[in-house]
Protein backbone atom coordinates (compact mmCIF):
# COMPACT_ATOMS: atom_id res chain seq x y z
CA UNK A 1 0.00 0.00 0.00
CA UNK A 2 2.82 2.43 0.92
CA UNK A 3 4.55 1.32 -2.43
CA UNK A 4 1.72 1.92 -4.35
CA UNK A 5 0.85 5.69 -2.65
CA UNK A 6 4.43 6.67 -3.24
CA UNK A 7 3.96 5.88 -6.75
CA UNK A 8 5.98 2.86 -7.67
CA UNK A 9 3.82 0.42 -8.10
CA UNK A 10 3.54 0.03 -12.23
CA UNK A 11 0.04 -0.21 -13.23
CA UNK A 12 0.67 -4.12 -14.41
CA UNK A 13 0.74 -5.15 -10.99
CA UNK A 14 -2.31 -3.13 -9.52
CA UNK A 15 -5.24 -4.17 -12.09
CA UNK A 16 -8.71 -2.42 -10.92
CA UNK A 17 -7.13 -3.48 -6.85
CA UNK A 18 -7.45 -0.44 -4.81
CA UNK A 19 -4.64 -0.41 -2.85
CA UNK A 20 -4.68 2.83 -0.61
CA UNK A 21 -4.42 2.64 3.00
CA UNK A 22 -7.65 1.91 4.60
CA UNK A 23 -8.71 -0.65 0.93
CA UNK A 24 -11.40 -3.10 2.95
CA UNK A 25 -10.74 -4.56 -0.72
CA UNK A 26 -7.45 -4.98 -0.77
CA UNK A 27 -7.26 -6.45 3.00
CA UNK A 28 -9.18 -9.28 1.95
CA UNK A 29 -8.53 -9.84 -2.32
CA UNK A 30 -4.63 -9.81 -1.53
CA UNK A 31 -4.72 -12.84 0.90
CA UNK A 32 -6.40 -15.19 -1.66
CA UNK A 33 -4.27 -13.41 -4.91
CA UNK A 34 -1.30 -14.40 -2.52
CA UNK A 35 -2.15 -18.29 -2.20
CA UNK A 36 -3.11 -18.50 -6.19
CA UNK A 37 -0.16 -16.29 -7.03
CA UNK A 38 -2.62 -14.68 -9.17
CA UNK A 39 -1.89 -10.72 -10.31
CA UNK A 40 0.10 -8.46 -7.52
CA UNK A 41 -0.24 -11.96 -5.08
CA UNK A 42 2.42 -13.42 -7.50
CA UNK A 43 4.91 -10.56 -6.39
CA UNK A 44 4.01 -10.74 -3.25
CA UNK A 45 3.99 -14.46 -2.09
CA UNK A 46 7.27 -14.63 -2.68
CA UNK A 47 7.97 -12.13 0.24
CA UNK A 48 8.70 -8.50 1.20
CA UNK A 49 12.32 -8.72 0.41
CA UNK A 50 12.26 -10.24 -3.33
CA UNK A 51 8.88 -7.97 -3.88
CA UNK A 52 10.95 -4.49 -3.14
CA UNK A 53 13.94 -6.38 -5.04
CA UNK A 54 11.12 -6.63 -8.32
CA UNK A 55 9.57 -3.45 -7.99
CA UNK A 56 13.03 -1.29 -7.22
CA UNK A 57 13.53 2.55 -6.70
CA UNK A 58 13.37 3.45 -3.25
CA UNK A 59 11.03 0.44 -1.78
CA UNK A 60 13.82 -1.25 0.12
CA UNK A 61 13.71 1.49 2.88
CA UNK A 62 10.26 0.47 3.90
CA UNK A 63 10.18 -3.47 2.99
CA UNK A 64 10.04 -4.21 6.90
CA UNK A 65 12.28 -7.56 6.54
CA UNK A 66 16.04 -8.90 7.78
CA UNK A 67 17.59 -10.91 6.61
CA UNK A 68 14.39 -12.00 3.97
CA UNK A 69 11.93 -12.66 7.15
CA UNK A 70 9.50 -10.24 7.79
CA UNK A 71 9.42 -8.79 10.98
CA UNK A 72 6.71 -9.56 13.80
CA UNK A 73 4.62 -6.76 14.83
CA UNK A 74 6.61 -4.89 16.89
CA UNK A 75 7.47 -1.40 17.31
CA UNK A 76 11.35 -2.02 17.45
CA UNK A 77 12.21 1.48 18.20
CA UNK A 78 10.73 1.95 21.40
CA UNK A 79 11.33 -2.01 22.69
CA UNK A 80 14.72 -2.49 22.89
CA UNK A 81 14.66 -6.10 24.13
CA UNK A 82 13.08 -6.90 21.15
CA UNK A 83 15.08 -5.05 18.88
CA UNK A 84 18.30 -7.40 20.13
CA UNK A 85 16.50 -10.13 20.15
CA UNK A 86 15.18 -9.71 16.71
CA UNK A 87 19.16 -8.91 15.15
CA UNK A 88 20.25 -12.20 16.96
CA UNK A 89 17.56 -14.45 16.22
CA UNK A 90 19.52 -17.06 14.18
CA UNK A 91 16.54 -16.90 11.62
CA UNK A 92 15.17 -13.07 11.51
CA UNK A 93 13.20 -10.97 12.87
CA UNK A 94 10.14 -13.41 15.03
CA UNK A 95 8.96 -13.31 18.41
CA UNK A 96 8.78 -17.29 18.41
CA UNK A 97 12.42 -17.26 19.06
CA UNK A 98 13.04 -15.16 21.80
CA UNK A 99 9.67 -13.03 22.76
CA UNK A 100 10.76 -10.16 25.92
CA UNK A 101 7.32 -9.30 26.85
CA UNK A 102 8.49 -8.74 30.53
CA UNK A 103 10.17 -6.04 29.24
CA UNK A 104 6.87 -3.71 29.04
CA UNK A 105 6.47 -4.16 32.71
CA UNK A 106 2.34 -4.25 31.94
CA UNK A 107 1.89 -7.07 35.31
CA UNK A 108 3.20 -7.69 38.24
CA UNK A 109 4.73 -10.96 36.97
CA UNK A 110 6.55 -9.40 34.13
CA UNK A 111 8.28 -6.94 36.53
CA UNK A 112 8.71 -9.34 39.08
CA UNK A 113 10.59 -11.08 36.16
CA UNK A 114 12.59 -8.35 35.23
CA UNK A 115 13.78 -7.92 38.55
CA UNK A 116 14.95 -11.08 38.63
CA UNK A 117 16.78 -11.13 35.76
CA UNK A 118 18.38 -7.47 36.22
CA UNK A 119 18.07 -7.26 40.19
CA UNK A 120 15.54 -4.51 40.16
CA UNK A 121 12.27 -4.09 38.54
CA UNK A 122 12.97 -0.49 37.17
CA UNK A 123 14.43 -2.00 33.88
CA UNK A 124 11.16 -2.86 32.77
CA UNK A 125 10.75 0.08 30.63
CA UNK A 126 11.26 -0.85 26.94
CA UNK A 127 12.95 1.91 25.73
CA UNK A 128 15.99 2.18 27.56
CA UNK A 129 19.14 -0.06 26.35
CA UNK A 130 20.30 -0.52 29.89
CA UNK A 131 20.35 -4.16 30.80
CA UNK A 132 18.26 -5.21 27.47
CA UNK A 133 21.53 -7.80 26.92
CA UNK A 134 20.92 -9.77 30.30
CA UNK A 135 16.58 -9.46 29.34
CA UNK A 136 17.50 -10.88 26.15
CA UNK A 137 19.78 -13.89 27.22
CA UNK A 138 17.14 -15.23 29.84
CA UNK A 139 14.84 -15.24 27.52
CA UNK A 140 16.28 -17.04 24.83
CA UNK A 141 17.53 -19.73 27.38
CA UNK A 142 14.00 -20.32 28.27
CA UNK A 143 12.57 -20.00 25.07
CA UNK A 144 15.08 -23.00 23.66
CA UNK A 145 14.06 -25.18 26.86
CA UNK A 146 10.28 -24.64 26.31
CA UNK A 147 10.83 -25.32 22.72
CA UNK A 148 12.58 -28.60 23.12
CA UNK A 149 9.90 -29.59 26.02
CA UNK A 150 7.16 -29.51 23.35
CA UNK A 151 6.01 -26.28 25.25
CA UNK A 152 3.85 -23.03 23.81
CA UNK A 153 5.95 -20.29 24.16
CA UNK A 154 3.49 -17.93 25.41
CA UNK A 155 3.10 -19.84 28.69
CA UNK A 156 6.72 -19.02 29.36
CA UNK A 157 6.92 -15.37 28.10
CA UNK A 158 3.26 -14.34 28.70
CA UNK A 159 2.16 -16.42 31.45
CA UNK A 160 5.16 -17.07 32.75
CA UNK A 161 4.46 -20.48 33.62
CA UNK A 162 6.84 -22.31 32.05
CA UNK A 163 9.47 -21.51 34.95
CA UNK A 164 12.86 -22.88 34.94
CA UNK A 165 12.77 -24.73 38.12
CA UNK A 166 8.87 -26.07 36.39
CA UNK A 167 10.36 -26.69 33.04
CA UNK A 168 13.64 -28.98 34.91
CA UNK A 169 10.93 -30.86 37.13
CA UNK A 170 8.51 -31.41 33.65
CA UNK A 171 11.82 -32.95 32.00
CA UNK A 172 12.60 -35.17 34.86
CA UNK A 173 9.62 -36.52 35.69
CA UNK A 174 9.33 -37.52 32.00
CA UNK A 175 13.05 -38.78 31.42
CA UNK A 176 13.94 -39.77 35.28
CA UNK A 177 16.97 -38.57 34.71
CA UNK A 178 17.98 -35.82 37.12
CA UNK A 179 17.48 -31.81 35.90
CA UNK A 180 17.58 -28.63 38.23
CA UNK A 181 16.62 -25.48 37.27
CA UNK A 182 20.18 -24.20 36.17
CA UNK A 183 21.50 -27.16 34.69
CA UNK A 184 17.99 -26.74 31.94
CA UNK A 185 19.18 -23.28 31.20
CA UNK A 186 22.48 -24.34 30.51
CA UNK A 187 20.86 -26.43 27.88
CA UNK A 188 19.00 -23.59 26.48
CA UNK A 189 22.69 -21.49 26.32
CA UNK A 190 23.73 -24.96 24.68
CA UNK A 191 21.44 -24.51 21.98
CA UNK A 192 21.36 -21.23 21.58
CA UNK A 193 25.51 -21.43 20.97
CA UNK A 194 25.10 -24.73 18.57
CA UNK A 195 22.09 -22.80 16.34
CA UNK A 196 25.53 -19.56 16.24
CA UNK A 197 27.95 -22.66 15.15
CA UNK A 198 25.55 -23.86 12.63
CA UNK A 199 25.07 -20.36 10.95
CA UNK A 200 28.98 -19.57 10.90
CA UNK A 201 29.05 -23.00 9.23
CA UNK A 202 26.31 -21.97 6.79
CA UNK A 203 28.19 -18.70 5.65
CA UNK A 204 26.63 -16.25 8.41
CA UNK A 205 29.41 -13.43 9.10
CA UNK A 206 28.91 -10.55 11.52
CA UNK A 207 26.67 -7.55 9.74
CA UNK A 208 25.84 -4.34 11.44
CA UNK A 209 23.27 -3.65 8.52
CA UNK A 210 21.39 -6.95 9.10
CA UNK A 211 20.19 -5.92 12.56
CA UNK A 212 17.30 -4.80 11.78
CA UNK A 213 15.18 -2.99 8.69
CA UNK A 214 16.11 0.09 7.67
CA UNK A 215 13.45 2.19 8.06
CA UNK A 216 13.56 0.94 12.07
CA UNK A 217 17.26 2.14 12.38
CA UNK A 218 16.94 5.40 10.05
CA UNK A 219 13.81 6.64 10.49
CA UNK A 220 12.68 8.65 13.87
CA UNK A 221 9.45 7.20 15.53
CA UNK A 222 8.34 10.48 17.45
CA UNK A 223 5.33 8.95 19.50
CA UNK A 224 6.92 6.67 21.23
CA UNK A 225 7.17 6.52 25.07
CA UNK A 226 11.45 6.06 25.06
CA UNK A 227 13.86 8.35 25.89
CA UNK A 228 15.61 8.33 22.44
CA UNK A 229 12.65 7.58 19.67
CA UNK A 230 15.44 6.81 17.40
CA UNK A 231 18.15 4.49 17.13
CA UNK A 232 20.63 3.82 14.54
CA UNK A 233 23.36 1.31 13.84
CA UNK A 234 25.64 2.31 16.48
CA UNK A 235 23.32 2.56 19.36
CA UNK A 236 22.47 -1.21 18.30
CA UNK A 237 26.35 -2.21 18.11
CA UNK A 238 27.02 -1.40 21.51
CA UNK A 239 23.79 -3.65 22.67
CA UNK A 240 25.05 -6.35 20.46
CA UNK A 241 28.78 -6.18 22.16
CA UNK A 242 26.97 -6.65 25.54
CA UNK A 243 24.90 -9.64 24.33
CA UNK A 244 28.26 -11.49 22.66
CA UNK A 245 30.33 -10.73 26.15
CA UNK A 246 27.54 -12.67 28.03
CA UNK A 247 27.96 -15.24 25.38
CA UNK A 248 31.25 -15.25 25.56
CA UNK A 249 31.63 -15.13 22.17
CA UNK A 250 33.88 -12.87 20.28
CA UNK A 251 32.56 -8.90 20.73
CA UNK A 252 33.84 -8.04 16.97
CA UNK A 253 32.84 -11.03 15.09
CA UNK A 254 29.72 -12.86 17.12
CA UNK A 255 31.75 -16.10 17.19
CA UNK A 256 32.02 -18.13 20.11
CA UNK A 257 35.07 -18.61 21.65
CA UNK A 258 37.11 -21.87 22.56
CA UNK A 259 36.03 -21.49 26.46
CA UNK A 260 32.65 -21.25 26.20
CA UNK A 261 32.44 -24.14 23.48
CA UNK A 262 33.97 -26.39 25.76
CA UNK A 263 32.17 -25.34 28.67
CA UNK A 264 29.40 -26.62 26.26
CA UNK A 265 30.95 -29.76 25.05
CA UNK A 266 29.81 -28.35 21.64
CA UNK A 267 33.55 -28.89 20.10
CA UNK A 268 32.57 -31.89 18.33
CA UNK A 269 30.62 -28.94 16.10
CA UNK A 270 33.51 -26.84 15.31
Amino acid sequence: METYERGFLPEEYTGELDLHFGSEQAVTELPRMIAYRKGIGDLLADGVKKAAERIGGETWKWAIHTRGLEQSRVETRGALSYALAFAMNPRGPDHLHTGCLAEFGMTPEARQLIKQITGDEKYAKPGTPDKRAEIVRWHEDIYAVSDSLGLCVFTTTAAYGATPERCARLFTALTEIPMEADQIMRAGRRILTLERLINLKLGWREDPSSYAPWRLMNERQETLDTDDPFWGVEKMRSLVKEYYALHEWDEETGVPGTTVIEALELSDFV
